[in-house]
């Protein structure tokens, strides 16, 4: 901590840095809107950016979105927590994968693994497509349950085919972009998120 403080940095960025429970940092909020459940937010915290999924039928993460106290974002549970006042709101979902990955350890392992995985399309809009089922890897990221988890990909008609077949190669990378990746015959899928399946 004192190599961050002698760095420059504020203590807000050194909260988020250390991730120690029970440290907060001041946050912002910028509403997405709601996709099948999900409310998709940006949270700017500490000088990163962070993007979320919230419960939507959480009644203190929806009210969020009007709370006039200040916001935190509390390093709490598996993916944080939002507080504003007596609201506290824990994400069920990380859109942010590469800003995920640089909070844990790197691993310089080789080759880069892959598994197989099994999904369905259950949402599909302008902007972002999310699939359910078996997406194991994602555990290299430290992600639980990926037995049954929800992947969100960018729409991206290069990766329409890819994602209609239901079942291919999911990949992990330690370092470099697209963190987590469908491999098709031709090109790669990177997913955006993991989310937790709404009930």
């Amino acid at each position: 901590m004192l190599v961050l403080a002698a760095a420059g940095c504020t203590r807000d960025q050194i909260a988020y840095q250390v991730a120690l429970p029970g440290t907060a940092s001041a946050a912002s909020i910028e509403w997405l809107g709601e996709r099948a459940g999900y409310l998709d937010v940006r949270v700017d915290t500490a000088g990163r950016q962070l993007r979320f999924f919230l419960p939507a039928a959480a009644a203190d993460c929806a009210a969020l979105e009007n709370a006039s106290g200040e916001v935190s974002y509390a390093n709490s549970g598996v993916l944080g927590r939002l507080d504003s006042g007596a609201l506290r709101c824990e994400p069920v979902g990380v859109l942010s994968l590469d800003e995920w990955r640089s909070r844990r350890p790197r691993s310089s392992r080789e080759p880069v693994p892959r598994a197989r995985a099994t999904w369905r399309v259950i949402y599909r809009d302008s902007e972002l497509v999310l699939a359910r089922g078996r997406f194991v890897l994602a555990g290299q990221l430290g992600w639980s349950g990926g037995a049954d988890t929800v992947a969100v990909f960018a729409v991206d008609p290069r990766c329409a085919a890819t994602l209609e077949r239901g079942v291919g190669s999911l990949e992990y990378r330690p370092t470099g972009s697209d963190v987590l990746a469908l491999v098709g015959a031709d090109r790669r899928c990177p997913l955006l998120g993991l989310a937790r399946p709404i009930p």
